[in-house]
């Protein structure tokens, strides 16, 4: 069973990279990867879209609750959950502490260009339809 969830941007290129790293060092296969772009997502798991658009959210699954996290948060719950990551959690923890952590997670997210995946007609994209964070 997985031990968390985590929604991320399908549409981002940096996103993707990130969760094909993160994917490659899920060794124990605790953590699932799900696009909040793919359809319905937003709706199975009643989450909100403009949150998701700006940060990577996680559901940690407990017993009888959920535990929503995002950010900086997220990241260091991924790490927490791979072993081969655990030596990156007292940095990330001792960053979030001092309030940096998602200082640096947010001036990241803002300048991630975000390109809509299926949304090209006819062998070429619109561009009005290209979103800048």
């Amino acid at each position: 069973m997985k031990r968390i969830i985590v929604f991320y941007d399908g549409w981002c290129t940096i996103c993707n990279k990130s969760i094909r790293s993160f994917k490659q060092f899920d060794l124990l296969n605790r953590i699932e990867f799900i696009s909040f772009r793919d359809s319905k997502v937003i709706e199975k798991y009643n989450l909100n879209e403009e949150m998701l658009k700006k940060r990577i959210h996680s559901i940690k699954k407990c017993n009888s609750k959920c535990k929503m996290e995002n950010g900086i948060y997220s990241i260091n719950r991924i790490c927490k959950n791979s072993p081969v990551l655990w030596i990156f959690v007292p940095f990330l923890s001792f960053a979030t502490f001092i309030g940096l952590g998602q200082l640096i997670y947010d001036w990241i997210a803002n300048r991630r260009t975000i390109f809509p995946i299926a949304q090209c007609e006819e062998g070429r994209c619109q561009m009005n339809k290209i979103e800048k964070k």
